[in-house]
């Protein structure tokens, strides 16, 4: 009886002793569950910070990996004659009113790829584009207003295309508005605008779109 009575309060021990090891377990096992939460909720707080303060201070100081004014300004008076060409040559194709070196925009149909035979033009004229964007520095190539009001000739698209910038010539043979002194200091432009124009000279202006 007496070691029946002993087996008994040993096992009763060894089965506290494992209720307790577990107990402590268990919560040690949550606090590093919280830990891991709260180190993961924190690193996702400050990515999210950090997001929009670089969004902020690009908001007001403008993108700074955009071309200067006078870099296109200068280029405007070097190329003028083939920017003049890519005019003409735009117009002539006005049904397609995207032109990039790797694809094309129908007024009538986005789809890419498409045949060649749809591409609006002959591959020989698109090699004629093509050599002119390179001439000119447009990496974005032409894209055109639906109205063909506006004519846009890309030099240079950052960011995405939800909140991107886009900077280059424009042509029109209508006044454009607003226009402002400079494209360089994206704080001084009017309010709710999302492209803003400096003028080059009659139907010529630089362009600065976001988006």
């Amino acid at each position: 009886m007496a070691m029946n009575h002993q087996i008994q309060h040993g096992s009763s021990e060894v089965s506290i002793t494992t209720t307790a090891g577990m107990n402590i377990r268990g919560k040690m096992m949550r606090r590093s569950l919280e830990f891991i939460f709260v180190g993961v909720f924190s690193i996702a707080a400050i990515l999210i910070l950090a997001a929009l303060i670089v969004r902020s201070t690009l908001n007001q100081s403008g993108d700074l990996s955009q071309p200067g004014d006078a870099i296109l300004e200068a280029n405007f008076k070097q190329h003028e004659s083939d920017l003049e060409l890519l005019l003409e040559m735009s117009n002539a194709d006005k049904k397609v009113v995207r032109i990039s070196s790797d694809f094309t925009w129908l007024d009538n149909n986005a789809a890419w790829p498409r045949p060649e035979s749809e591409l609006g033009f002959s591959i020989e004229r698109w090699d004629h584009y093509r050599t002119l964007f390179r001439k000119v520095g447009l990496e974005g190539g032409i894209n055109r207003e639906q109205s063909g009001e506006v004519i846009y000739f890309i030099v240079s698209s950052k960011g995405l295309t939800t909140h991107g910038t886009v900077k280059g010539y424009a042509f029109s043979a209508k006044q454009l508005t607003p226009i402002v002194d400079s494209l360089d200091d994206v704080t001084r432009f009017p309010k709710g605008q999302s492209v803003v124009f400096k003028k080059l000279k009659e139907h010529w202006y630089v362009y600065y779109m976001s988006a």
